[in-house]
């Protein structure tokens, strides 16, 4: 049994499984509530919540499959990238499971899981030459993937992350945070060509959300000069916003899978539950490719992607050194 733990920003969860896939038990304490009044994530009080509520979790996993710590074969931890306070406790509690059960502790890199998740969500540990997508709140990056562990880069946002992009909208347009669903929400109300936004696409394959959001910023400012936004405006600007951040995405992916013949695609992080982003990429690429999305549950951050990550890192490599250091700019490439 590997007993994960997942603590890289403001989600503290544990999950218990058996390799390959059998989750025996998945919790998860969210934040999200507390950050929500200062519409976004503070990591000194993120690491404080993780270090209160992860050791009752713990308890409460084992407990509700009945089982005892003496019954875990190995630990996996995310131990980066993320915030570096949050990753400090996580690795911390998994180097003391380690050292006093005198079990393997298993590092795992937390963007290699969220494309691990989509494998895990169709019954499937390992993957042939594919393109690998992440879209969070902390990351959009692209690669290779050759096999799980084995990548190439292809590219990244270099400044907001599309997830981030979302959350930054929805403050704008007077949400709370986090903004991705609420912004998929309101959009549904609005007019998608009304605004003409455009997203950084930039050679060869990388990507920028800043001036997206300031042309956001700048037309929300533009239309309140007038007269206050109307409901109408809002969810017009929330449309054109979303069209926009998602032809990004699709337009990256027309470039790279027009120079490399790939038969799948496979995508990680919480902003693939968006609906309407999910519509466009089976339309734009389904008809060519095989398509793996994460379910639900395992799209934001969870403890079963590292866990089934971290069961296959042991079988393949080895538990990881006890002295090994959380690093929150931990690279999937290096």
């Amino acid at each position: 049994m590997i007993i994960g733990i997942e603590t890289t920003c403001d989600e503290t969860a544990i999950s218990l499984l058996e390799p390959p896939l059998n989750v025996l038990h998945q919790q998860l304490y969210s934040q999200n509530e507390v950050h929500k009044e200062k519409n976004g994530v503070i990591p000194e009080i993120a690491a404080r919540l993780h270090l209160t509520h992860l050791l009752p979790i713990f308890h409460q996993s084992l407990q509700a499959v009945k089982l005892s710590v003496v019954d875990i074969d190995a630990i996996a931890v995310a131990r980066g990238p993320g915030l570096i306070g949050s990753l400090l406790v996580g690795m911390s509690f998994a180097k003391t499971l380690a050292l006093t059960l005198e079990k393997p502790l298993v590092c795992v890199n937390h963007v290699e899981a969220h494309i691990y998740a989509a494998l895990m969500s169709h019954g499937k540990n390992k993957i042939e030459e594919s393109i690998g997508v992440v879209l969070s709140g902390g990351h959009t990056f692209f690669c290779l993937i050759h096999s799980i562990g084995e990548y190439t880069y292809l590219g990244e946002t270099l400044d907001d992350a599309i997830g981030e992009a979302f959350d930054k909208v929805a403050i704008m347009l007077g949400l709370s945070y986090p903004g991705g669903s609420l912004i998929e929400q309101l959009a549904l109300e609005g007019d998608e060509k009304r605004f003409s936004f455009k997203g950084g696409q930039i050679n060869p394959y990388n990507v920028s959300f800043s001036g997206l959001k300031t042309a956001v910023l700048y037309k929300i400012r533009d239309l309140e000069s007038n007269s206050p936004l109307s409901s109408q405006d809002r969810a017009d600007i929330a449309a054109s916003f979303q069209r926009s951040a998602c032809n990004v995405i699709c337009g990256t992916l027309h470039k790279i899978c027009s120079n490399y013949n790939l038969k799948s695609i496979v995508f990680g992080g919480g902003v693939t539950a968006n609906t309407y982003l999910k519509h466009l990429l089976v339309k734009e690429f389904g008809n060519r490719f095989q398509i793996y999305f994460p379910h639900a549950e395992l799209a934001t951050d969870n403890a079963v992607m590292i866990a089934g990550l971290g069961a296959l890192q042991l079988e393949r490599e080895g538990p990881s050194s006890i002295d090994s250091r959380a690093d929150p700019i931990l690279r999937l490439i290096s």
